[in-house]
């Protein structure tokens, strides 16, 4: 247990049934693999921070607050630093490798007033630690979130509050659309060609398992409609 207990993680994730109606992984478009995809991804993540030692609080879509995604976050970030935490680590759901964080390291690099910033290399962003006194909620909450900027604005926004360097994490592979999962398989976006793969054959066997599935349910159905339509026995 990390002896620091004025640091939180804020697990900021929609629910798997809301993200499957958000985003699609799938290359095949196929609704039971995405909702495979974001089952795994959440279940995923929550076993991560469940070991990290952090009290871990996860603020989905039925009690996320405001209009916007930043505003949403910005709330949620106020509702923890409101319950006496010094400090935030916040993680989404978006990020199959985030196993190798070393979360005492981060919750330290906090206490000494130091942000944390773990960029993806979509130029956004899956871990974003800073200190009650690096947060302006009208600042952070009208950052140009989920878009290509924000990386950049982000990291401009924590070095200004905080008037020191930011301590920076390993880019990694970020899956928010189907784009993504194809962009993967061709390599385009790790420099970490073991990584690329692991991921690759851990959504392959995911997708697998749906089509498996899928097959499955159809195969029941099938003997289903065809059992419901046999005529009555001959007299």
């Amino acid at each position: 247990m990390i002896s620091n207990n004025k640091t939180a993680i804020l697990f900021f994730s929609r629910s798997a049934k809301s993200e499957v109606a958000h985003k699609k992984w799938s290359p095949l478009q196929s609704k039971r693999q995405n909702a495979v995809v974001a089952t795994h991804l959440i279940n995923n993540t929550l076993a991560v921070l469940a070991s990290s030692g952090l009290p871990v609080y996860h603020y989905h879509e039925e009690i996320q607050i405001g209009s916007t995604f930043g505003e949403r976050l910005a709330n949620a970030m106020q509702d923890l630093f409101a319950k006496g935490f010094e400090s935030i680590i916040t993680v989404g759901n978006d990020c199959l490798d985030i196993r190798d964080i070393h979360w005492k390291d981060i919750a330290e690099k906090l206490t000494q007033g130091v942000p944390v910033l773990g960029p993806s290399f979509r130029r956004g962003a899956y871990l974003i630690g800073m200190h009650r006194d690096q947060f302006d909620y009208q600042k952070f909450s009208q950052l140009s979130w989920q878009t290509g900027n924000l990386q950049d604005d982000l990291s401009q926004y924590l070095i200004a509050e905080s008037s020191v360097a930011l301590y920076l994490l390993e880019s990694k592979v970020d899956l928010n659309s189907r784009r993504d999962f194809m962009r993967l398989l061709k390599g385009l976006e790790s420099c970490n060609l073991l990584l690329t793969i692991s991921i690759i054959i851990e959504l392959l066997g995911l997708f697998f398992q749906a089509i498996h599935e899928d097959k499955n349910m159809d195969s029941n159905r099938f003997q289903y409609s065809y059992l419901g339509l046999r005529g009555p026995p001959a007299i």
